[in-house]
Formats: structure tokens, C-alpha cells, sequence
């Protein structure tokens, strides 16, 4: 059952609940009932919404190029470094499938090796 099943089961109890009490409280579930079924109606709608967008997924190599590209023209070691990190990760081998390439668990200590490599290459682009 989703969010606007469960707001036409509310609405339906509206019916129910009549001869069931006073007209003052059953004006006053009926609004309740209204409320939180406009309520689940919204929240089904915002679920739907994240779906589709979820959905949407972007090329992983797009993706890293995209981020590449922006990283590199920022123009800092530090962005060169995760530039070069991102490379890394997208290594592929003569088949086409992702390289497991696992250099470290620490974040850090990754991009501290993707520096010096990035150091090196600012250093062979000077001479």
C-alpha cells in the first residue's frame, strides 16, 4: 500500500465513522482524516519525484570526465590531486571493466599520494 491508498482508505473512513459518533467529532475526524490524507498525497508525490530523479543516472565516465575537467581547471595542486584520484579510479583494463584499484581505506592518505603524483607533473610541466 502506498501513501495515496492509504489517504482513499481515510477518506472512505469518513463515511464509516458517521453514525459511529456526535456530529461535532465526526466533523472533526472528517477534517483530520482530510488533512492527513492531503498530507500522504504530498509526501507520495515528493517519493515519485526522488524515484524519477534517481532514475536519472549519468555515465560514470561522463561523470568522472565532467568532474576531472572541472577539478583541473580549478588549478591547485590539491584539485590536480583529486583530479589524478579520480583517474585512478576509473582505470580499466584491456577488457573494459573497472580496475580495482585500492590504494588505501583512508580518503586522506589517497589524495596525499595523488599530490605527490600531481607535484611531479607541475614540477615536469615547468622544465
Amino acid at each position: 500500500m502506498n501513501a495515496n491508498e492509504l489517504a482513499d482508505k481515510l477518506l472512505q473512513n469518513n463515511a464509516v465513522s458517521w453514525g459511529k459518533c456526535t456530529p461535532e467529532e465526526h466533523d472533526i475526524a472528517v477534517w483530520t482524516n482530510e488533512q492527513a490524507a492531503s498530507m500522504l498525497r504530498q509526501q507520495q508525490a515528493e517519493i515519485e519525484a526522488l524515484k524519477k530523479e534517481l532514475r536519472r543516472e549519468m555515465d560514470p565516465d561522463e561523470f568522472a570526465q565532467n568532474s576531472i575537467n572541472h577539478l583541473v581547471k580549478q588549478n591547485t595542486t590539491r584539485d590536480l590531486a583529486e583530479a589524478i584520484a579520480i583517474c585512478i579510479s576509473m582505470l580499466k583494463n584491456k577488457e573494459g571493466k573497472l580496475l580495482r584499484v585500492k590504494l588505501t581505506d583512508d580518503y586522506e592518505e589517497h589524495i596525499d599520494f595523488c599530490t605527490q603524483i600531481a607535484s611531479m607533473l607541475r614540477k615536469a610541466q615547468e622544465k
